[in-house]
């Protein structure tokens, strides 16, 4: 059940001290969640003075709560940025989001209240393809050496990206790959072809490790595990809800080094984006025509994946090897 709580009470109640308190305090950024439920909020402390146990809660336009207001950290420090992962619950509300967030702060004083207004703020991300990582880490014993063989497909089962992780033993027991994805479902697969180690937790991340922010499954001593996984799943879903239909995927033609590209009803192709077998993005693509070449020179050769970036264009990736 939501709860309703009355901003004027809570935020004109305290003294002058509770508002200089607020001035020095900051919201550096709001998205959803990239992996959760929620709302990733980026709060910047500019004040000299260490506040214990930040609390976030998130007021709709109609004054309802849309959280527990569970805390993150312990505190937050002079001149710290921190991002706080806030869950919500269901269902999660729309982009633009127009609503308050509500900050709670221990002080030496007691207990200070701040307010920060949110009006049509996008909760997507602006990038057509988002930076993440793909990770790997041993608990329990001491670290070994490991290859780890990992991949992540779309909906469509097509891989988009692979690779391996090597963990050495005389490190710190991990490894991460860096790759690049747009919104929408996904599955990672990880794989230990020779039995080593005790625990390997794998899985997806923004910012190394961050427990606030990521997805992880446990892979099995000797085995494999697919772990399915949403990257911001509002905004996937947005983008899907405008299209209609599924156009029929172009013709991709590799001669030599040049990448020939056509739709084959003589529609645009638009915005396109060309990734390497690590996920990264290796080129943008952008025409008008129905037909486009693209020079493939100083690539290297190995496995690359052409997909679309339109809302309009929700064609499957394609994926061909350059020789």
């Amino acid at each position: 059940m939501k709860r309703i709580i009355l901003l004027p009470a809570l935020l004109f109640s305290g003294v002058l001290a509770a508002q200089s308190i607020c001035d020095s305090m900051h919201i550096a950024g709001i998205q959803y969640a990239p992996f959760g439920d929620g709302f990733h909020i980026q709060l910047h402390n500019g004040s000299t003075q260490f506040f214990s146990y930040p609390t976030f809660e998130v007021v709709d336009a109609d004054g309802d709560t849309l959280n527990e207001g569970f805390f993150n950290f312990f505190g937050i420090a002079p001149g710290d940025t921190q991002l706080h992962q806030v869950a919500l619950l269901p269902p999660l509300p729309t982009s633009p989001f127009t609503g308050t967030l509500v900050l709670s702060l221990l002080t030496i004083d007691g207990e200070s209240t701040c307010s920060f207004d949110m009006t049509e703020v996008d909760l997507c991300p602006t990038e057509a393809c988002i930076p993440l990582q793909v990770y790997a880490y041993q608990q329990g014993g001491s670290p070994v050496t490991t290859d780890l063989d990992w991949s992540v497909s779309d909906a469509d089962n097509t891989a988009l990206a692979s690779g391996v992780l090597h963990i050495d033993e005389i490190g710190f027991g991990y490894a991460v790959a860096d790759l690049c994805l747009a919104p929408g479902a996904y599955t990672l697969h990880m794989a230990q072809a020779v039995a080593a180690g005790n625990i390997i937790q794998v899985g997806m991340t923004q910012n190394s490790f961050a427990y606030t922010d990521g997805t992880n499954a446990q892979l099995p001593i000797g085995g494999s595990v697919d772990h399915p996984f949403n990257f911001f799943a509002p905004c996937a879903d947005d983008a899907q809800a405008i299209a209609t239909h599924t156009p029929q995927a172009p013709t991709l033609v590799v001669d030599g080094r040049t990448l020939r590209v056509n739709t084959n009803d003589g529609s645009a192709l638009g915005n396109m984006m060309l990734l390497d077998g690590t996920g990264r993005v290796a080129r943008t693509i952008t025409t008008n025509a129905s037909t486009t070449f693209s020079d493939l020179n100083g690539f290297a050769s190995g496995i690359y994946i052409l997909r679309p970036l339109d809302a309009k264009n929700t064609w499957p990736a394609i994926r061909f090897i350059l020789n």
